[in-house]
């Protein structure tokens, strides 16, 4: 263990010494601000804190202790029929003046209470606890580093994740110089609380291609989640080592991992983690064909390194691609979440046309073995985010009118208790839902209404208990400049929710591009 792992480990035992103190005794100021301001900053150590101050209360409650006639009785009775002994008087006596004095006041309460059953009450006062925080309910919007922002697709956030020591966000590559770049990396940021983003130095594995994509899935990182094995995050160089994954043990630190040969033609669009493996979901398809059969696609790992591709059968069939003039775009499998029994998978299938693509979901109990499980999901559109929620699982997406093509088309959530039958229903009022996470036993979908030119673009953000009835969250803040939001994401902690994301602000410069800027927000 190195020295900065020592005085972290420090710290944490410090706040935790002060915290276990502060439920009897009463700490100098500055002990509370020292533990205040841990704690804000640590979620593992609040969590700590809080269950020594519910530990406290739960044996602050009175015992109750009632002497039994039954037992009484019974010893009274074996007393009464003891033979007697002779005894020496004297000694007797001696023993009696001994032992009078100190236990008087003993006997006479005892008896007192043997006669009157009395209650004996034994408390511990309870620490005050604040009043509860509604997870969703109040938002800040978080400033992020102006070094990471600009003019250009400069270290734009695309995707946040929660790790055992705060939350890790990733997207867009970091370019120097801009115009005319000889370097990119791909931009990850780490912040304790989902506050008080740092972005992570720039290092040889997070080094990517200077090729510059005119049509297809954007150069950068755009997923990440924490698994068995650390931080795994996912996507596209666009350079000479192919699929683009890599792992980190603390978000700092960062290796890139070679895929292989597995990933030939693929397509990767999300990852997530169980409790044993993690896996990569996307499709497979022959990037030169605007026609091409298309194959939803999947890769297991236990350790984020050596990966496995699942076994490509009948339920893996996602359609025809779709001819777009550039890149072909291809259906398959779009998100994925870990279930009690394994994975599950939503996304879309296709028939060559975008006029014709439906929603479809898939599930697995090992990664390697999946199974079409889209029974119910009966409407033209797709699913782009799935979590464990609701009744069992909740997903959210676009109803497509007649094409995903319409500016702010509808959203809709469809929810499971297995992932094997699905009941689905249009969400009043939502656009283009894109993402979905569960916290305080609420589902929480995050959605857009873009109608560039008109301004301003609009965040949403729905609330729902059940998955099927939804409201909207009101109370995020609001960018009035804002003409679209083309990338957003949310993760749920147990008890705060964080939204990342890149919006288009109508600010014109010199060049006549909009001003692009991340933006971040967490509640509380």
């Amino acid at each position: 263990m190195n020295r900065q792992h020592l005085d972290d480990r420090r710290l944490h035992d410090r706040a935790l010494l002060l915290a276990a103190s502060a439920i009897d005794f009463d700490l100098t100021s500055a002990e509370t601000g020292e533990l205040e301001a841990h704690l804000a900053t640590c979620p593992t150590c609040a969590r700590r804190a809080a269950a020594l101050r519910a530990d406290a209360s739960t044996l602050g409650r009175p015992l109750t202790l009632l002497p039994s006639r039954r037992v009484d009785d019974a010893v009274y009775a074996a007393i009464a029929q003891r033979p007697a002994r002779p005894q020496r008087l004297w000694l007797l006596a001696a023993a009696v003046l001994l032992l009078v004095a100190l236990l008087l006041g003993a006997v006479g309460v005892g008896a007192y209470l043997l006669r009157t059953r009395q209650t004996l009450p034994i408390s511990i006062v309870p620490t005050p606890t604040a009043p509860a925080v509604v997870v969703g309910e109040t938002w800040q919007a978080l400033a992020i580093p102006a070094s990471d922002i600009g003019s250009g697709w400069i270290g734009l956030m695309k995707a946040v994740a929660v790790t055992e020591s705060g939350f890790v966000a990733v997207g867009a590559p970091v370019c120097a110089p801009q115009n005319d770049p000889t370097t990119c990396h791909a931009s990850v940021w780490t912040a304790a609380t989902g506050a008080g983003w740092t972005r992570v130095p720039d290092q040889p594995a997070l080094e990517l291609g200077l090729t510059v994509p005119t049509s297809g899935p954007e150069k950068g990182m755009f997923d990440v989640v924490e698994g068995p094995a650390g931080i795994v995050a996912i996507g596209h160089p666009y350079d000479d080592r192919g699929t683009g994954i890599w792992r980190s043990h603390d978000g700092r630190t960062w290796e890139r991992v070679d895929g292989g040969a597995i990933f030939t033609n693929a397509t990767i669009s999300a990852v997530t983690s169980g409790s044993a493996n993690y896996v990569i979901v996307g499709t497979v398809a022959d990037p030169a064909s605007a026609t091409a059969p298309a194959r939803a696609a999947a890769w297991a790992s236990p350790d984020g390194l050596v990966w496995t591709r699942a076994t490509d059968s009948a339920a893996m069939a996602a359609g025809s691609c779709v001819d777009t003039g550039e890149t072909p775009f291809c259906a398959g499998m779009l998100a994925v979440a870990a279930i009690a029994t394994g994975f599950v998978a939503v996304g879309e299938t296709c028939p060559g046309t975008f006029e014709g693509c439906r929603p479809a979901a898939w599930t697995t109990a090992d990664g390697a073995n999946w199974v079409r499980s889209d029974t119910g999901l009966d409407f033209n559109g797709l699913l782009t985010g799935v979590t464990a929620g609701g009744p069992g699982l909740v997903a959210v997406g676009t109803i497509c009118q007649p094409s995903c093509f319409n500016v702010s088309p509808p959203g809709v959530a469809a929810t499971s208790r297995d992932g094997s039958t699905w009941t689905f229903s249009p969400v009043a009022g939502a656009t283009e839902l894109k993402g979905v996470a569960s916290a305080g036993g609420h589902s929480f979908a995050l959605g857009a209404r873009n109608e560039f030119p008109a301004l301003p673009a609009e965040l949403q953000l729905w609330r729902s208990d059940d998955g099927i009835a939804w409201e909207r969250v009101r109370t995020l803040p609001s960018i009035p400049d804002a003409a679209s939001y083309p990338s957003v994401d949310i993760a749920a902690a147990a008890d705060r929710l964080v939204i990342v994301g890149w919006v288009t602000a109508d600010i014109a410069h010199d060049s006549g591009l909009p001003f692009l800027r991340n933006l971040s927000l967490r509640s509380p």
